[in-house]
């Protein structure tokens, strides 16, 4: 099987996807989201067959569904020593920043 990709942005979010075989032998479709700033949100493979054009639509659709939710990409609840995931939404779209937390 020949390898084949296809990159895009949605609302502020860049998708790669990529379909290529796996070591196995059978085709393997890979994801990747990221925000605009390059932070990883998800990224999966499937063995489904459907195509790169099928994938897009279900990608915008998981972007979609994410940016309903009061912590998209379930960020907003994880804890590091330098600070706190915060989520930024300005005209539909979403943006993941660090930010320096203090709590009294």
């Amino acid at each position: 099987m020949a390898e084949s990709m296809r990159k895009f942005e949605y609302r502020g979010h860049k998708v790669e996807l990529t379909r290529e075989d796996c070591l196995g032998g059978w085709a393997q479709t890979y994801y990747y989201i990221t925000d605009r700033t390059g932070y990883e949100l998800a990224c999966d493979f499937s063995e489904s067959e459907d195509t790169l054009e099928t994938w897009e639509t279900i990608m915008k659709e998981r972007i979609d569904e994410e940016i309903k939710e009061e912590h998209p990409w379930g960020v907003g609840s994880d804890w590091t020593s330098e600070g706190e995931r915060c989520v930024i939404k300005e005209g539909g779209l979403v943006a993941v920043e660090w930010c320096e937390v203090s709590y009294p």
